[in-house]
């Protein structure tokens, strides 16, 4: 019965939304019985959120990032025309 502990962890961990871990506590459980629906289910939703915090992660990171280059393409551009306001 020590996998329903595992079960309650991996619970536990997704409520706060510590997904990785709740995806480890769960195959723990796993290898204590293999084939458990419950513990499958489970597993299947913390490797369903985990996935989906890492893309949201990354499309985090790819904006900012994106949004770096246009500012400073922007502060580029500001330069050159107001130079180019100095000479006229």
């Amino acid at each position: 019965m020590l996998f329903r502990s595992h079960y309650r962890v991996g619970e536990a961990l997704m409520g706060m939304k510590r997904f990785d871990d709740a995806v480890d506590a769960l195959k723990q459980g796993l290898k204590l019985h293999p084939n458990n629906e419950g513990i499958e289910m489970k597993l299947a939703q913390a490797n369903a959120m985990a996935s989906l915090i890492q893309s949201l992660e990354a499309e985090t990171i790819l904006a900012h990032q994106s949004g770096r280059k246009a500012k400073a393409k922007q502060n580029t551009n500001k330069g050159q025309n107001s130079s180019f306001l100095c000479v006229v």
